[in-house]
């Protein structure tokens, strides 16, 4: 939900868990399915036990146009990027304006662009590129496998292993890998490697924002997956660390840092920053949930707390009835919409508002 109210998309994420299988469904938009070129985002993971605690996952993810990510708000099949007019379906160009005021006569049209003196871009849309004829998929599959080595009452210790590959690009893994928890603290740690053309947590939480933009000095569309292409191989870790006070409240920090070498070999680093502060749901009556996140994936360093990978904001659940919960999350995203590299200004800033439902059985 991600950017409502301006774009309204209609998902699904459920999750179900038994003694010794479990698994998780989502799916982005099901109105995508209805378009020119139908497309979803979709993905599953599922778990079973096969010995003892001893489980092992798999997952599968598949994002089937990645081009539906672009906003055409007038529907005209050309993006709001290239779109001079974004809410007028009829028009496209500044020639296409002038084309209207004299009712289609190029004729005149013509000789007032001519008269202006270059004051009127002559480009027409036919100079341009629709989307409606672009579409590309990407596809990633992975495996987990996962065992507690030591359990008592004051301390777990779990060991830990995944493994994915981006179709028709690269493949990474985490592993060794292990979480302890121990009192209040939980600490994970992770070795991480990528072969190139990867990045972990490829389907981010801004990914609809990202699954396919406008390139304005080459004039062309392109989609997350194509930007692999400039990613090395990468080596580095990942440290997660959870403080629970008491169950009273919940403080999370997440942190990867990963480097490589570009072909010509000057160095490449990707960087990621998470951190959730959340409220227990017993602390407040009739409330299922109360935090807010902070996070900025992959980077290639934190200098700047506000980037078009950005996202922050919170959240807060209200039980209507028992084992059914209206969730609001008030996000904050960020655009760069002059393109000059920074973000600034109110209309670079993004606030949407998503609604769900959460209901446990």
């Amino acid at each position: 939900m991600i950017e409502y109210p301006a774009y309204k998309r209609l998902g699904m994420e459920m999750s179900f868990e038994g003694e010794n299988f479990g698994g998780e469904v989502l799916v982005n938009n099901y109105k995508e399915l209805f378009t020119d070129k139908p497309g979803m985002l979709f993905g599953m993971r599922a778990f079973y036990k096969v010995w003892g605690d001893l489980a092992i996952g798999a997952t599968y993810a598949t994002d089937l146009n990645q081009f539906n990510g672009l906003r055409d708000n007038d529907d005209d099949g050309y993006a709001n990027e290239i779109d001079r007019y974004p809410n007028d379906e009829n028009l496209v160009t500044e020639y296409d304006f002038y084309l209207d005021l004299f009712n289609g006569d190029s004729l005149h049209t013509d000789s007032v662009v001519v008269w202006a003196g270059g004051d009127i871009d002559t480009l027409t849309r036919e100079d341009l590129q629709g989307y409606l004829e672009l579409e590309e998929q990407v596809t990633i599959w992975g495996v987990d496998i996962g065992y507690p080595i030591f359990k008592n009452d004051f301390m777990n210790i779990d060991i830990y292993g995944q493994y994915a590959q981006i179709q028709d690009y690269g493949w990474g893994y985490s592993a060794p890998a292990f979480r302890i928890k121990a009192g209040l603290f939980m600490l994970s740690a992770e070795y991480r490697h990528t072969d190139g053309e990867f990045l972990f947590g490829f389907f981010n939480p801004t990914y609809e924002m990202e699954r396919a933009t406008y390139n304005g000095t080459t004039q062309t569309f392109v989609t997350k997956a194509q930007t692999l292409k400039n990613t090395p191989a990468l080596d580095g870790v990942f440290v997660g660390l959870q403080f629970n006070a008491w169950d009273w409240f919940t403080l999370k920090c997440d942190y990867q840092d990963l480097k490589g070498e570009n072909p010509d070999k000057t160095d490449y680093e990707v960087k990621s920053l998470r951190g959730e502060f959340a409220v227990s749901e017993t602390l407040i009556p009739k409330i299922s949930m109360a935090k807010a996140y902070y996070m900025q994936d992959n980077v290639l360093d934190l200098s700047e707390w506000k980037t078009p990978s950005t996202i922050m904001g919170y959240s807060i659940g209200y039980n209507v009835n028992d084992g059914t919960a209206i969730i609001f999350d008030y996000k904050y995203t960020f655009e760069d919409m002059n393109g000059d590299g920074e973000i600034s200004g109110k209309n670079e800033t993004i606030k949407t508002i998503s609604i769900s439902t959460a209901i446990k059985f």
